[in-house]
């Protein structure tokens, strides 16, 4: 999240916005919610979402440490 943010986000709300937006780049256009179904998910809680498949296309990158792992801390 954006550090600007601080804490006036609520992750429950962030990780549904995130699942309705895989659920927006499914590769089968078949299996996107329509605009109606989306506007219902970001607004009734109670609706359990699909769960999403891996999207069509999608970058992994690999970030090299430059320091040992010893010197890192964890959260």
């Amino acid at each position: 999240m954006d550090g600007s943010l601080g804490d006036s986000f609520s992750r429950n709300e962030v990780s549904r916005c995130i699942h309705i937006g895989l659920l927006c780049v499914q590769e089968d256009p078949n299996d996107r919610p329509t605009l109606a179904t989306i506007v219902l998910m970001l607004t009734s809680f109670s609706m359990t979402l699909p769960l999403p498949r891996e999207p069509a296309y999608f970058v992994q990158s690999v970030t090299v440490l430059s320091l040992p792992i010893t010197e890192l801390e964890s959260d």
